[in-house]
Formats: structure tokens, C-alpha cells, sequence
């Protein structure tokens, strides 16, 4: 009896924590979706950064839908709604629209399980192109790499990004490199209710110089480093978590705004 208890358990486990885990809060390719599941992912984030006598508030919405179309393919689509105060010499301009919306491609080409456990290493493809007033009025492909580990006490995910940015409204954005890595540990277990984990998460960009139709480079690229503490708690249906990205290192060209602090609130529901 204690045998069949016990298990009963550990496959109770095992089925919450592979409908409702969450990998990274400050990115979403390395979100786990099921084969037929669905998932809605909201969040806050607010970002202000400053340079000189520039300053920007903004607050942004992003939206996402995933969609798990086969056991090894996952679908995803962001559009973010975004609030952006750009303040000059005391005079502020406000701003509301619709950001850039990007679409994802995810397909798992190699998975190793083992009791309790799962290994994962899945490319990804994309595209980012104009939706609203407030993005890059440009069509820009995605490329990446997402590798997860994940076990009923803990997660690592790592994922690697090249996004080339294309010319939109006269301006040729530089390209961007992303290298992100998140380590979640289960710091509460209930598993009548959910688990409490807390992480860290690690973003590493590289972004290049912008440019004016083909010759006026604008020096807003650079490298910047974000060290990410996050928490999660993961129900069945539903995840809610939080992260503060500080900034470690920023080497910015002297056009550019440096990010003082992001806060990152979010919500997730699965279907």
C-alpha cells in the first residue's frame, strides 16, 4: 500500500509539473508546451533607463499564445502593448501602441528521459515584423538554439538567438545576439496546490550600431549583461512569477540609453 501511495505521488508530480513549468521569466523560447496543449503567457514590464539629460519610463504588455502542435513542435506568437515616456531637458513626449509582433517556430530534435527527468535540445525559427507604430516598421528573422534540463527539484535552460534586423523607415537596425541562461530550484513543495520555485537568470546581448538609409551609423549598439533573481509559483493550470533585471555590464555606443532597472510581472495560464 505505501508502495502504490508513493507512487501515486510521484506521478501526480510528474503530470502537474509538466502541464503548468515555466523556464525563463525575461525570455519565452524555452517555455515548455505539451503535444494539443495551449498556454496564454501576460506580463508587465517596466523599464527606465536614462543617458545624459534623456530619460525613458515605459511600460510594455506583452501578450503571448503557445501552441503545442505536435510532441516536438511548438508554436508561439508575442505582440506587445507598450506605454513610453521619453523625457529631454524636462520636456516629455508620451507615447501608446502596438509594438513589433514576433512569431516562433520551436521543434525538439533530440529528447532523453529518465524517471523524474527530461533533457531537451530544440532549434528555433522566426520572424519579427510591424504591427503597430511602435516598433521597427521592419521584417526581421530569428534564428536560435534552446537547450533544457529539468528534474522535479530543479531547471537549467539555455538559449542562443540571432536576430537580424532589417532596414524599416529609412534606419537599418544592427543585428542582435542573445545568450540567455535561467537555474530554477523548488523551494516549497505542495503538491495539492503547487511549488514555489526561486532562480537566477543571466542575459547577455549583443547588439550592433544602427544605421541611416545605408550610411549614418547612429552608435546606440554595445554589450549589455543583466543578472535576473526570479520566483515562480507553478500550479497545474496556471503560473505566476516575477524577476528584477539589474544590469551588470553595459559597454553602449554614445548614442544609446543604459537600462537602470527592469521589473518583469507575469501570469500564465495553461489549456
Amino acid at each position: 500500500m505505501r508502495f502504490f501511495l508513493l507512487l501515486g505521488m510521484v506521478v501526480a508530480a510528474n503530470l502537474s509539473f509538466a502541464r503548468a513549468t515555466s523556464a525563463q521569466v525575461t525570455t519565452n523560447n524555452a517555455l515548455p508546451i505539451g503535444d494539443g496543449q495551449a498556454l496564454i503567457r501576460l506580463q508587465t514590464i517596466f523599464t527606465e533607463a536614462s543617458a545624459g539629460d534623456l530619460s525613458l519610463e515605459e511600460f510594455s504588455f506583452p501578450i503571448l499564445f503557445g501552441y503545442g502542435a505536435t510532441r516536438n513542435l511548438a508554436l508561439f506568437a508575442v505582440a506587445p502593448l507598450i506605454n513610453r515616456s521619453l523625457t529631454v531637458a524636462g520636456n516629455t513626449d508620451s507615447d501608446f501602441g502596438i509594438g513589433d509582433l514576433t512569431v516562433l517556430a520551436r521543434y525538439t530534435v533530440f529528447q532523453t528521459n529518465q524517471e523524474g527527468k527530461t533533457f531537451r535540445i530544440a532549434p528555433l525559427l522566426g520572424l519579427e515584423f510591424p504591427l503597430g507604430d511602435l516598433g521597427s516598421d521592419s521584417f526581421d528573422p530569428i534564428q536560435g538554439l534552446v537547450v533544457t534540463r529539468q528534474t522535479l527539484k530543479d531547471s537549467f535552460s539555455a538559449s542562443l538567438t540571432y536576430q537580424i534586423n532589417t532596414e524599416g523607415n529609412g534606419i537599418e537596425g544592427g543585428d542582435e545576439v542573445n545568450f540567455d541562461l535561467a537555474y530554477k530550484y523548488r523551494v516549497f513543495p505542495n503538491l495539492s496546490s503547487g511549488f514555489l520555485f526561486a532562480g537566477l537568470e543571466s542575459n547577455l546581448i549583443f547588439q550592433g550600431d544602427d544605421s541611416v538609409d545605408g550610411g549614418a551609423v547612429i552608435e546606440n549598439g554595445g554589450t549589455s549583461w543583466f543578472l535576473s533573481p526570479s520566483v515562480q509559483y507553478i500550479a497545474q493550470k496556471f503560473v505566476l512569477e516575477g524577476a528584477v533585471q539589474i544590469p551588470v555590464v553595459q559597454d553602449l555606443g554614445s548614442d544609446a540609453l543604459e537600462t537602470d532597472i527592469r521589473l518583469i510581472l507575469g501570469a500564465q495560464i495553461n489549456f
